[in-house]
């Protein structure tokens, strides 16, 4: 088996990535697989952050996108829980 070589994380190269691939701070790239919106699956889609959370009745959002296909708002809870 090939030995594989992990380079070490470093969020300031990650950020200008995102920058040049036009990528705002306080976005996320997410998988949207079976939208809630269309039902289609997108891949990868870029979700902005909300600036304060978004509460809908007892639900909490923090990120959101916009369904390419309905053009309605994808919304997200994302935690950052390592454990």
């Amino acid at each position: 088996m090939p030995h594989t070589m992990r380079t070490p994380f470093d969020p300031q190269e990650a950020f200008r990535t995102l920058q040049q691939a036009g990528v705002k701070p306080g976005t996320i790239m997410l998988r949207a697989n079976n939208c809630p919106r269309c039902k289609q699956h997108h891949g990868q889609m870029p979700f902005s952050e909300f600036t304060k959370p978004l509460v809908v009745g007892d639900r909490e959002f923090t990120h959101y996108a916009t369904c390419p296909a309905a053009q309605e708002p994808i919304l997200v809870k994302v935690t950052h829980d390592i454990t």
